[in-house]
């Protein structure tokens, strides 16, 4: 069934995916899939997922994980292959689930993805106020897997302790997660639209594109990588079309080389 709910958690959506699988399926994927779920929080919402999520988990687990990576994208990529089906996400994030060569060096990954957090950015007050909330709820969070921990420590029972190696990689995705948005909060900066100049396309500029291919217009706002949500209109100045506009003027025709062909938009109104 084709079940759209814009409003729909993470969590609830993995736990509907579950919840049609046999026992021994579900025994085989459910802690590969709450490892995803957790890193990007569980109250996180479907539709507001995007590919750089997807691939961002990935290039992390490259970093983090212990055992074979490939085995544990699998479930992730067929929880997202089944939301896009519902139509939870509008695009299948699940083609993002891949790891790329080279990327077994976890040392090198880890430093790189610091250096970038620690970058300064410049955010929306509307953006500055959803990475706060997301802090928040990560926090959260952490405090109960933390109690996961305890009691899967407290178990003496098992040979293997496989809860408590869960336990303790759920509580390193999230202190990650934690660690990577407080870095962005004490770099960024808020956008002062007044001091913005209007003429040209800047971070926080609202414009108006005209698509030369389509004929269709569009409304994009241009913002820092770590606010970008394309789905909400806010369009990364490091993604190929938002690095051709920047600095652009009303008027301009920009041209984009992409997988699908050639892109042409006409900058119609410049806002902000």
């Amino acid at each position: 069934m084709n079940m759209r709910n814009s409003s729909l958690s993470i969590k609830d959506a993995s736990d509907q995916f579950l919840s049609g699988l046999s026992l021994e399926k579900r025994s085989n994927i459910e802690h590969e899939l709450n490892q995803f779920v957790q890193w990007c929080g569980k109250k996180q919402a479907m539709d507001r997922l995007i590919p750089e999520d997807a691939a961002k988990y990935c290039e992390w687990l490259a970093a983090s994980a212990t055992t074979e990576v490939h085995k544990k994208i699998a479930p992730v990529r067929q929880f997202l292959n089944y939301a896009t089906e519902n139509g939870w996400t509008k695009n299948n994030l699940a083609a993002h689930i891949r790891i790329k060569k080279g990327s077994t060096k976890t040392s090198k990954v880890i430093e790189k993805s610091a250096e970038q957090t620690e970058q300064a950015a410049l955010l929306t007050e509307e953006g500055l106020q959803e990475i706060k909330e997301q802090l928040a709820s990560l926090k959260q969070e952490h405090v109960s897997v933390l109690e996961d921990v305890k009691r899967a420590r407290a178990d003496k029972d098992f040979k293997e302790n496989s809860p408590l190696d869960a336990a303790r990689e759920a509580q390193a995705q999230i202190e990650s997660r934690i660690l990577q948005l407080e870095a962005t909060l004490r770099s960024a900066t808020v956008l002062d639209k007044e001091k913005s100049n209007g003429f040209k396309a800047h971070i926080g500029s609202n414009l108006v594109l005209f698509d030369l291919n389509s004929g269709v217009k569009l409304n994009y706002t241009l913002v820092d990588p770590r606010e970008a949500n394309i789905r909400n209109g806010k369009l990364s100045i490091a993604s190929p079309v938002g690095k051709a506009l920047l600095n652009c003027s009303e008027g301009v025709e920009v041209e984009v080389i992409a997988p699908a062909g050639k892109l042409r938009y006409r900058i119609e109104k410049i806002e902000g």
